[in-house]
């Protein structure tokens, strides 16, 4: 059931577009599922549209954001940015430490 209602939540994303990010996420939450629920925040603030303030803090100069949640000791990154048409693309999920 908790895998159902994860893969429900993860389709609803029309903006992971690849299968490694949902992936990540579904690993994420069966190991880390605090970890995956802050995830699952930032990714609310990007697809809110306009996006949150929240999503939008950390900026680097090609166009990128950055969301940085921490859990447990462990800080957690999203990388995303928005395409020609203005839609969010996640570029990024995953610890900080495996950059």
């Amino acid at each position: 059931m908790y895998f159902i209602t994860t893969m429900a939540l993860l389709s609803n994303r029309k903006f992971l577009h690849t299968i490694s990010h949902t992936t990540k996420l579904e690993a994420l939450h069966n190991s880390f599922s605090g970890a995956a629920d802050l995830i699952e925040e930032a990714l609310d603030w990007i697809e809110s549209d306009p996006p949150d303030v929240r999503a939008k803090r950390r900026r680097f100069t090609n166009g990128m954001w950055a969301i940085v949640r921490s859990f447990a000791g462990s800080d957690w990154l999203v990388l995303w940015e928005e395409d020609s048409d203005g839609a969010p693309v996640v570029r990024f999920i995953g610890e900080t430490a495996s950059l």
